[in-house]
């Protein structure tokens, strides 16, 4: 398992912290996940926030976490980036986005 990931806020409307339309009208995501969703847009543009950080935050453990984290990747509200030093596998980062990624 990969302990360093992070998640970078990456948004299209910026003058909104929390998008109305997925906590509304997205009925393919469970309330979990909608839930992460506000968290992690609550953060501003540019922030880093752990895995960690966000588990430590709610009552959910590390596998609803990872759940709700899963179904936003197939969403494309998630996208994973790698990182790699040398050719390996260093990390991995999570871009956060207010509207669905292709």
């Amino acid at each position: 398992m990969i302990c360093n990931q992070s998640f970078r806020i990456q948004r299209k409307h910026i003058n909104c912290i929390i998008p109305v339309w997925p906590l509304q009208e997205e009925r393919n995501l469970s309330l979990s996940a909608k839930g992460l969703l506000c968290l992690l847009l609550s953060f501003g543009d540019g922030w880093k926030i752990r895995m960690t950080d966000i588990v430590s935050r709610s009552k959910n453990g590390r596998d609803a976490t990872r759940h709700a984290v899963q179904e936003l990747l197939k969403m494309g509200y998630l996208k994973k980036e790698y990182q790699r030093e040398n050719g390996k596998l260093v990390g991995s980062n999570y871009v956060v986005s207010d509207y669905p990624q292709q």
